[in-house]
């Protein structure tokens, strides 16, 4: 099975990292169903995406130095430009000839060009899979679907740098951040075997975080609402919650003022994994951070560079 787009082949175990928390060119799409032969463009209207049926999250191009990405963004009015999803790792920027489509053959494509005979630059690798349509769901999973119905592929299984509710981050998966030397990721969120949730500088292969909440027993974390109050935390493979909590410092709040948060968790570009809060129809341009694993940045490995001096406060990015 693909797990972390970095690990490859890691076979997946049942400890599971939660969070409850024909040419057809498709320029908006709220039906939920994506036909064969859809298309994407990032210069064909600047608004042009396959979007969830509940207009949650939407999968298209999007502005990035040099050119464009493209993946599963958020949708929500007023939000800045936010991916939860990316098809290529390490980030590679395309120009406004690239093309994104649904083959006829079921697979994912990404090319340099309107044509699939252009360039290759990604593929999702799913042709002879019986797949029948995409789909953009509510959840920010954009999943492919067979013509039973069944899903064949999803976004939710190769995490990039986010991991959103409902969204499982198994045993041997990772999330990456940065680019180190080689190309690959500099830091790594990872779901360990033995029950622990670990940050890793990649350069040095040294993990400088850890849950500590190893445990052997099939044990899972999650991001959960419960009685209106939010947090990150471990629970044995029988649903027991162990003693480690990390809540965002705003956890109770959609609660006490009856209002849309909104949250993810992501691993930054500075090696820091983070519970990141939106409050919907409030008048700000920024996510809010609610808890980071390392409270110090300046004890993030590679941060300041090898000969910095180091000076950190954290603030909302």
């Amino acid at each position: 099975a693909t797990l972390s787009p970095w690990l490859g082949s890691a076979s997946p175990e049942t400890l599971l990292l939660t969070l409850f928390c024909s040419g057809l060119l498709v320029l908006s799409s709220g039906s939920g169903t994506i036909p064969l032969g859809s298309i994407l463009s990032p210069a064909s209207d600047s608004s042009a995406a396959w979007i969830s049926p509940g207009s949650s999250f939407r999968f298209g191009f999007y502005n990035n130095p040099g050119g464009y990405l493209v993946g599963v963004l958020f949708h929500t009015s007023g939000m800045p430009t936010t991916a939860a999803w990316s098809a290529v790792l390490p980030p590679k920027s395309v120009g406004p000839s690239a093309s994104f489509r649904l083959a006829s053959d079921g697979n994912l494509i990404l090319t340099n060009g309107s044509s699939a005979s252009d360039t290759l630059i990604w593929s999702s690798g799913t042709a002879g899979l019986r797949v029948a349509s995409a789909a953009m769901r509510d959840d920010g999973n954009f999943v492919l679907q067979d013509t039973d119905g069944k899903v064949v592929w999803q976004t939710f299984d190769r995490p990039t740098d986010t991991l959103l509710q409902n969204q499982t981050l198994r045993a041997g998966m990772s999330l990456s951040a940065g680019l180190a030397g080689g190309g690959g990721p500099q830091y790594l969120a990872t779901m360990e075997v033995s029950g622990n949730l670990t940050l890793t500088y990649v350069t040095d292969n040294e993990t400088f975080w850890s849950s500590g909440t190893a445990s052997g027993n099939g044990s899972y974390a999650s991001l959960r609402v419960e009685a209106g109050n939010i947090a990150l935390a471990v629970y044995t493979g029988a649903g027991a919650k162990l003693p480690e909590v990390w809540y965002p410092n705003d956890y109770t709040r959609s609660a006490t003022i009856n209002q849309e948060i909104i949250r993810r968790v992501t691993l930054g570009g500075d090696g820091n994994l983070r519970i990141y809060s939106w409050a919907v129809g409030e008048a700000t341009s920024v996510w809010s951070v609610g808890w980071q694993a390392v409270a110090d940045q300046c004890l993030v490995p590679g941060f300041c560079g090898p000969n910095g001096i180091c000076s950190y406060n954290m603030t909302g990015i």
